[in-house]
């Protein structure tokens, strides 16, 4: 785990507005994109939020991810809050092979710092240099590139490069899979229909 210092210039709430400022970004820039229910997003008010202490190991990747993001309010906003904020592996049972190449961290939804029962909205973040394998679940699903040259492969589909301001679409048990390169992956995600984080289902080890 990665140590980051908890000043006290950021305090709870001073986070939660910099959170609250960037789920307003993030949902403009998804609504652009032609996906409605990120509305949703804007109506949300956010208590107060308490600053990480401790970090996975992909974290350590955030501030590289963020400097390469396209300059605009997506960036802005998102530099006021990401490394701040608590990342997390999961507790569902995942391949060893992506073991410390990966962090998420819900910003809305069951589990978020703002509650939702329509959405999971959130950033995902992945090391360079790192696949992470095939996997699928119930829900639809929105993944809108912040940074990075990964390629992403649905399906039985070859791996296609997604550049910064893409969106990835998955219908409901669409099979996908992504590979970083030299760069890491930064990404905000969104969920719609059934948010049960129980019919997620990923591949054992597979080389990419």
């Amino acid at each position: 785990m990665i140590a980051i210092e908890q000043t006290a210039d950021i305090p709870e709430i001073q986070l939660a507005g910099a959170v609250a400022r960037f789920v307003s970004v993030a949902a403009t820039a998804y609504a652009a994109a032609g996906v409605s229910a990120a509305e949703h997003l804007r109506s949300l008010a956010f208590a107060p939020v308490r600053a990480a202490v401790t970090q996975p190991p992909a974290v350590a990747s955030i501030g590289t991810a963020i400097e390469a993001a396209p300059a605009g309010d997506l960036a802005l906003t998102l530099a006021e809050c990401a490394s701040r904020l608590v990342w997390s592996t999961g507790t569902l049972p995942r391949p060893a092979s992506i073991e410390g190449g990966y962090a998420f961290v819900e910003i809305v939804g069951p589990d978020g710092l703002a509650f939702s029962d329509q959405v999971r909205f959130g950033l995902y973040l992945q090391a360079p240099e790192r696949f992470y394998p095939p996997h699928d679940h119930e829900a639809e699903e929105f993944y809108f590139v912040l940074s990075g040259d990964a390629e992403w492969q649905r399906n039985d589909g070859a791996f296609e490069k997604r550049s910064p301001g893409t969106l990835v679409h998955h219908a409901p048990w669409d099979r996908h899979a992504m590979r970083t390169g030299q760069t890491p992956l930064l990404a905000m995600w969104l969920w719609t229909g059934n948010l049960d984080m129980g019919t997620y289902r990923i591949d054992a080890d597979s080389a990419a």
